[in-house]
């Protein structure tokens, strides 16, 4: 028996004693219970989508077969090579360090230069930049007391309405310029106060200040279904009900990777050899 619960905050809710209830319900009925909380975006997908997997058995050879899952999708830094800032080497295995430049000047110590779109939210500067490749939750656009709006090369949670937007790289006609794209051309300064998202912009990003919503193929592709499989949904439902079913749904792949495993533990069971 396989089940998943939508949020995470199902282990601790009402001190505990709600998914205390669900687990002495399930041994009562001779279950052995296991769970996990698991997030998609450690599974291969750009997703960061918490939820709760419980496995029930009936036979306790089964005990730690499935859970836990250690894995995630990257390695830490891996140095193989000491010493002072420029000298070091570090191994292809694992994540790139923060890349560095030498010469001097705005961004000289970092090496970086921040372009892109400015998202109001709750943080020092009161925004965070958009890049492309980042996710922006269009939820409360014109307000800045939210944290965490930008997702960086990662999805948020997908939700049945995706208020979820994307930087627009594709040109547009006649484009709804912000007040910071205005705002740099009268000054000529990049550095002109952050624009406000409007209504206009807000199922759109910024491409001259344009914010776009993510598509329902797009967020379908975040829970891990296969093009030829969302080619098919999407020629019998409307966007709303495509939004519906991936906001409401579990990832292919972490389901999949729990399948596996039970998959792999039942023919442990039966002397068999394992599928691959």
């Amino acid at each position: 028996m396989l089940t998943t619960h939508n949020v995470p905050g199902l282990l601790s809710h009402d001190g505990g004693r709600t998914f205390a209830t669900i687990l002495n319900t399930l041994d009562r009925l001779g279950y052995g219970v296991e769970w996990q909380c698991l997030n998609s975006k450690d599974f291969g997908v750009p997703q960061s989508r918490n939820r709760v997997y419980i496995v029930g058995y009936l036979d306790e050879r089964c005990r730690g077969k499935v859970f836990p899952f250690t894995e995630t999708a990257g390695s830490s830094l891996i140095q193989t090579h000491g010493g002072h800032q420029g000298e070091r080497v570090y191994s292809p295995e694992g994540l790139s360090c923060t890349l560095a430049t030498n010469p001097g000047g705005f961004g000289g110590k970092t090496g970086l230069y921040e372009v892109g779109v400015p998202i109001k939210c709750a943080t020092k500067t009161g925004y965070q930049m958009a890049q492309v490749g980042d996710s922006i939750d269009l939820s409360y656009a014109t307000v800045n007391s939210r944290r965490g709006r930008v997702g960086k090369e990662i999805a948020h949670t997908l939700t049945t309405g995706c208020q979820q937007g994307t930087v627009d790289v594709r040109p547009v006609k006649n484009p709804i310029k912000s007040d910071l794209a205005r705002n740099t051309e009268r000054t000529g300064k990049p550095g002109a106060p952050m624009h406000t998202l409007t209504t206009k912009d807000r199922h759109g990003v910024l491409r001259e200040g344009r914010i776009r919503r993510l598509t329902p193929r797009e967020c379908l592709r975040l829970q891990g279904w296969a093009d030829e499989r969302i080619d098919t949904v999407l020629a019998i439902q409307s966007d709303n009900q495509a939004y519906k079913q991936a906001g409401n749904g579990v990832t292919v792949n972490v389901v999949e990777a729990i399948g596996r495993r039970i998959a792999a533990m039942d023919a442990e069971l039966r002397g068999e050899t394992p599928a691959p």
